[in-house]
């Protein structure tokens, strides 16, 4: 790598730059594993351990987690995961997930996630 193409940026100013030069997401192509495979994944819960999952498809444990929690890997993203006994919601604009908070009850964060959907649905129409 080239010092001349190195330069001091913010997180935001990085991101941008990727957009522009098209190198956006890049990173994020789900890696190794395909749709078939993470299904497999969650098949397997409760007959083997996460590890030994993990070692049959050469993730790491957490990824194993992730998939069968249903936080990574699945096809209708809710407003919602609950990790623990919290549950936590959450949003996706344009393709990044938003924290929106902690909820002691799956209700409380399903009406917090709905009430900023509906937030930021209005500020896409107005804008």
């Amino acid at each position: 790598m080239s010092p001349a193409h190195l330069n001091w940026k913010t997180t935001s100013q990085n991101q941008l730059d990727r957009a522009k030069h098209g190198t956006k997401g890049s990173w994020a192509a789900r890696g190794k594993l395909t749709p078939e495979e993470a299904a497999q994944i969650r098949a397997l819960k409760g007959q083997k351990t996460q590890q030994q999952i993990a070692d049959m498809f050469g993730v790491s444990r957490s990824q194993v987690s992730w998939i069968m929690t249903g936080r990574a890997w699945t096809k209708e993203r809710k407003g919602y995961y609950r990790s623990g006994k919290k549950f936590y919601a959450r949003l996706y604009v344009d393709g990044h997930e938003i924290q929106l908070g902690s909820f002691d009850t799956e209700e409380e964060a399903h009406a917090c996630y709905l009430a900023e959907n509906a937030k930021v649905r209005a500020a896409m129409r107005t804008s």
